[in-house]
């Protein structure tokens, strides 16, 4: 497999831990709700490096829960890569 297979798979894999773990506070498509900020536009501030958003994820951040007890690192990247692929 390429670069371009397995980094499909992850956005992909990204795209499921999204819809169970971000959606019900950025909503489905991203533009938030009630209980989570737009992150529509995101992708567009981190496209050569997503680790800003990785630590965000991972150790939370003001209004933010920590995902690092709950997701593997894999899967954090997996969401990364699919915020950032698909909220440009």
């Amino acid at each position: 497999r390429g670069l371009g297979d397995v980094y499909k798979r992850q956005v992909l894999d990204g795209a499921a831990i999204f819809a169970g773990s971000c959606a019900s506070c950025h909503g489905a498509d991203g533009a938030g709700t009630g209980r989570g900020p737009s992150i529509l536009g995101i992708g567009q501030f981190f496209p050569e490096d997503a680790s800003p958003l990785i630590n965000l994820v991972t150790n939370g951040g003001t209004n933010m829960p920590e995902f690092g007890t709950k997701l593997t690192t894999d899967e954090i990247e997996a969401v990364v890569q699919y915020v950032v692929a698909t909220f440009q």
